[in-house]
């Protein structure tokens, strides 16, 4: 029997047959892979968190480095916020997508920017149900910056930490370092570590310490300034010698020492300076016409010199060659001297005086004088004090002064020449920077750069331009950009914010340092004098202490004031000797 062969293949029935049954067997397998497909998104969800928190377990973060979350749930919108903060403050790129229910980040990059606090703490991240982990309850550590978790804190600690000079022994260590789990630090390395710079300039130490553990802490550093020891770091000027301060806070001195103004022991006038010994640690000094005021580191006063109508405060009227404590006047915050009278500015802004009072220079009301510190009664909240032959001035916190003592030439500028036994306001005269008083007139550096002047005006120091007297405050025509002033016997100076000098007044000395010896009723630049820190005035000379720590004088030399060496008087600045 002949049998038909089957042709190879499927017939187009067949085919749509099993193309039905797989679609079939596809539909009914659907949900299971879907549900497969989730779990696979949750599961890399947990891991993702999982790597956060085994990335946090090792690092912390600062309250100003991360925003602190408290509350839930998070809106999307909140959500999208985190997210940028997260990429300011880390430079890292947090992606969410259309539906805000992912972010992609690279952790490796995070985890120094994420601690998990003890408590259970969750992170921010939402899975497609709407679950989402947040941050909270962040623990607050650190100085304005992150630090790993685990390590510790170096802090250096430098004794002294200020006024450092090539003679200073500097103690160094580090016993505020910190650990986070109360590790002890065991080790520490420095690097630029010396307990004395013998070379003037800026440096800097750092300082890295290391736990029980072996972990180190990051790098910390700290930045100074070293000078010469024997530099000069303040000038001050009395009636007819000069003194200064230099870093190191030796005391040295020249001039006029005929009542032992200089505080070295003798009465012998000293052409170039010389040390004065038992003055280390002194802050702030000034001189009257011949005695001396010290305020020493402790807020107590020394004086010396000239005693007669007692100016030194010791209770007696007796000159004094070196250095002695005046009694029971503590809680100094800086002093004055007039030609006769000292004056003291407390730490609670209340003024006390002493010594010569026939005019009434020392406030209290009387006309008599005073051995021993007294208190100006009803003077309270002064910023800084002056005082000139016989009238006393001071500045108050509220930029307005108050003056008191003779008045003959109207130097208390209240428009009489009546004078007064307490303080009275000086008339129209606010916004007062600072104040300088000469032997009869007075002077006021505005806040704006310009200064006023009133009172004696025989020589034009005044700077207006004429020699008549006046009993209240006129502003100098055309001086401005004035950093400070200062005021001697007859004549006027001015510190410019550039570095230079103006002068204007008595000019029989040279001490306006214009190379004549010609009165100016106007302000005059000094010949040759720039890069100046200070200048001070003495009666009828002027130093002025420069950026370089070089101190230069002009003017009367007739007791070796200007330091020299000689007693020539100098028509133009002239280099202290024997200072750097």
């Amino acid at each position: 029997m002949f049998k038909m062969k089957r042709k190879k293949g499927f017939t187009i029935i067949e085919l749509i047959v099993v193309m039905a049954i797989i679609g079939v067997l596809v539909l009914l397998a659907m949900p299971k892979f879907m549900g497969y497909t989730e779990k696979a998104k949750l599961t890399q969800i947990k891991s993702d968190i999982k790597q956060v928190e085994n990335a946090s377990e090792r690092y912390y973060i600062d309250k100003n480095d991360w925003p602190r979350l408290t509350d839930v749930p998070y809106t999307a919108a909140q959500i999208t916020t985190f997210a940028q903060e997260i990429t300011d403050k880390t430079g890292q790129v947090v992606t969410l997508d259309a539906t805000g229910n992912y972010y992609d980040i690279d952790y490796s990059k995070l985890q120094t920017y994420i601690q998990k606090p003890k408590n259970n703490t969750h992170y921010i991240i939402q899975n497609p149900v709407g679950e989402v982990y947040y941050l909270r309850n962040l623990t607050i550590l650190g100085e304005n910056r992150l630090i790993p978790n685990n390590k510790p804190t170096a802090v250096i600690t430098m004794t002294p930490m200020t006024a450092l000079t090539t003679a200073t022994n500097i103690t160094w260590n580090y016993v505020n370092s910190t650990d986070p789990d109360s590790d002890t630090i065991t080790n520490a390395e420095w690097q630029g570590k010396q307990d004395i710079y013998t070379t003037t300039g800026t440096y800097t130490v750092k300082l890295r310490v290391q736990d029980s553990n072996e972990l180190w802490s990051d790098w910390v550093a700290i930045t100074f300034i070293v000078l010469r020891a024997d530099s000069v770091n303040q000038l001050l000027v009395g009636g007819f010698n000069s003194s200064v301060i230099l870093n190191d806070g030796t005391f040295k001195g020249w001039g006029c020492n005929s009542n032992g103004e200089l505080g070295d022991g003798t009465t012998n006038n000293r052409l170039t300076p010389t040390i004065i010994p038992g003055l280390i640690n002194a802050i702030i000094i000034v001189k009257g016409y011949e005695h001396t005021l010290a305020v020493m580191n402790n807020g107590t006063v020394k004086a010396w010199g000239m005693n007669d109508f007692g100016q030194l405060g010791n209770g007696d009227t007796l000159d004094k060659s070196t250095p002695i404590t005046i009694a029971g006047l503590t809680n100094v915050k800086t002093i004055a001297t007039g030609t006769y009278h000292s004056l003291a500015i407390m730490n609670d802004g209340t003024v006390k005086s002493w010594g010569y009072n026939m005019v009434g220079q020392l406030g209290d009301g009387t006309t008599i004088n005073k051995t021993t510190p007294i208190t100006i009664p009803g003077l309270t909240n002064v910023k800084s004090i002056t005082a000139g032959f016989f009238h006393t001035v001071a500045l108050l916190d509220d930029g307005t002064v108050k003056a008191w003592g003779t008045n003959s030439d109207g130097e208390l500028g209240d428009g009489t020449t009546i004078g007064r036994l307490t303080p009275i306001i000086v008339s129209g005269l606010t916004n007062v920077k600072n104040i300088s008083a000469g032997t009869y007139h007075t002077l006021a550096l505005m806040n704006d750069g310009t200064v006023k002047a009133w009172g004696w005006n025989y020589y034009g120091e005044l700077g207006d331009g004429t020699t008549i007297n006046k009993t209240i405050p006129i502003t100098i025509p055309g001086l401005t950009n004035v950093k400070t002033i200062t005021a001697g016997y007859g004549h006027t100076v001015a510190l410019m914010n550039d570095g230079t000098v103006k002068a204007w007044g008595d000019n029989a000395q040279g001490q306006l340092g214009d190379g004549t010896t010609t009165n100016k009723g106007t302000p005059t630049t000094v010949l040759g004098l720039t890069n100046v820190k200070s200048i001070t005035a003495g009666e009828y000379n002027t130093v002025a202490l420069l950026n370089d720590g070089t101190v230069k004088a002009w003017g009367s030399n007739d007791y070796g004031q200007l330091g020299d060496g000689t007693t020539t008087n100098r028509l133009t600045p002239t280099i202290v000797l024997g200072l750097n």
